[in-house]
């Protein structure tokens, strides 16, 4: 049987609130990795989640191609949401 992901505070379920959310996984040497899920929100306290991540990230970077580099200025410029 399938229920949907509750609020703990308002026991509302939460809603799909943004589809294609680009989250970046970090390690202990830093991020890494570039996934795509889905925000989900509470109606009630507007608390939000990220569910619904893709079966495979969509960029992970090794610390040969320079793509910490890359990672960080893309946090900066806002486009990803850390993890």
């Amino acid at each position: 049987m399938y229920h949907p992901t509750v609020c703990s505070s308002c026991q509302i379920d939460f809603r799909p609130s943004k589809n294609g959310v680009e989250l970046v996984d970090y390690a202990d040497f830093g991020p890494y990795k570039i996934w795509e899920a889905d925000e989900w929100e509470c109606p009630g306290c507007h608390t939000k989640i990220v569910t619904g991540f893709a079966d495979q990230p969509i960029h992970v970077c090794t610390l040969h191609d320079g793509g910490d580099d890359i990672l960080q200025g893309a946090i900066k410029a806002g486009r990803f949401r850390a993890s």
